[in-house]
């Protein structure tokens, strides 16, 4: 079976200078932001810090829709990654579960297979972060589940993002087959200072230095049916997730990407 693949926003390649401005418009759920600042701002003053810049009252976090822009979750990142201890994003991508992904969990576990749940976050992954999106590519008798950015990121929003998007992937999979993911393999992009904490929180063998990161499964793996395979359920995420994408894809962000490009003279 081939798997559908949902291009990056312009001619597939990843966004940057004024589109990358642009793309910082773009929605996203609010769940992570709000995870991240329940968890790590246990006190004013770090809750302040983790708010700084974002346009987000600390005084009003409760009243704080479903959704954010790119621009303030990568924002939140940056302000974590100040004063939290290093390895923080895999600490809290390890407390995930498929709630905190909203539609995309429950779609990707109501799925009849763990390939049907990975070709659906191939299709749909981008609606809840548009930062990044998945790829399947076979390589003999595995199958590599890529992270590909979507948009031109800075070091220092890329590596939590990376860890807790395969956190997201190892507890997804772990679920559907019923175990550790031992045999595996986590490919990196690039070392963090923290890597030696990495064999704390995956089952599988880490490497770091490749060229996209990603999480290396045997593809017999994926004709594994989910244990929480629902067609109703899923047949509803999937109406909802492709409502999302096409929003996505609607007028003002076409002509926000159309504007930068001419603006650039591109």
């Amino acid at each position: 079976r081939r798997t559908r693949r949902y291009p990056a926003p312009v001619n597939g390649h990843s966004l940057t200078g004024r589109l990358r401005r642009v793309s910082e418009a773009l929605p996203m759920t609010s769940a992570y932001f709000k995870f991240v600042l329940e968890q790590l701002g246990t006190t004013r003053a770090l809750r302040e810090a983790i708010l700084e810049g974002t346009g987000v009252d600390p005084a009003n976090v409760t009243s704080l829709g479903e959704e954010i822009t790119l621009g303030e979750q990568l924002r939140q990142n940056r302000n974590v990654n100040k004063f939290a201890p290093p390895g923080w994003a895999l600490a809290i991508g390890a407390r995930l579960g498929s709630a905190t992904h909203g539609v995309v969990g429950f779609g990707a576990v109501s799925a009849p297979t763990l390939r049907d749940s990975l070709e659906l976050l191939v299709r749909y992954g981008h609606v809840r972060d548009p930062s990044f999106g998945f790829r399947l590519r076979n390589v003999g008798r595995k199958v590599r589940i890529e992270i590909h950015e979507r948009i031109d990121l800075l070091e220092e929003e890329r590596v939590p993002e990376i860890e807790s998007f395969l956190l997201s992937l190892q507890a997804l999979l772990e679920s559907i087959v019923g175990r550790k993911l031992e045999g595996t393999t986590v490919e990196v992009s690039a070392r963090p200072a923290h890597a030696d904490l990495y064999r704390r929180y995956f089952s599988g063998t880490v490497s770091f230095g490749a060229e996209v990161s990603a999480l290396v499964v045997p593809e017999s793996w994926l004709d594994h049916p989910s244990p929480f395979a629902d067609p109703a359920l899923h047949r509803v995420s999937v109406l909802s997730l492709e409502a999302m994408a096409e929003r996505l894809k609607g007028r003002r962000y076409t002509a926000g990407l159309v504007e930068a490009l001419m603006a650039s003279g591109g």
